[in-house]
């Protein structure tokens, strides 16, 4: 699984930065949809790949809560990486 510079979800298309640092936040991604903007801190590539998709779950519906957005993005993070050839083209 690749961090892509963008992404399409609802129509809309979010623009994907790595930071160093996401100021005083707390968490290690956050989604601005008044800039449909997904900043990913910058992290071992696994977190950051799990981060991404954490924030995806986000932009698919709002009303998930954290508890199930994070069992979402561990879920599918996990099928992922353990089917390369499905996900990778491998």
């Amino acid at each position: 699984m690749k961090i892509p510079e963008t992404i399409k979800v609802g129509g809309l298309t979010f623009k994907v930065i790595i930071v160093d640092d996401l100021e005083d936040d707390k968490s290690s991604a956050r989604t601005n949809y008044q800039t449909l903007t997904i900043k990913i801190e910058k992290a071992k590539e696994e977190f950051m790949k799990l981060a991404f998709l954490h924030e995806m779950f986000h932009t698919m519906n709002s009303e998930f809560d954290e508890e199930k957005v994070e069992s979402l993005a561990v879920s599918l993070f996990q099928i992922i990486t353990d089917n390369p050839k499905i996900f990778n083209g491998e």
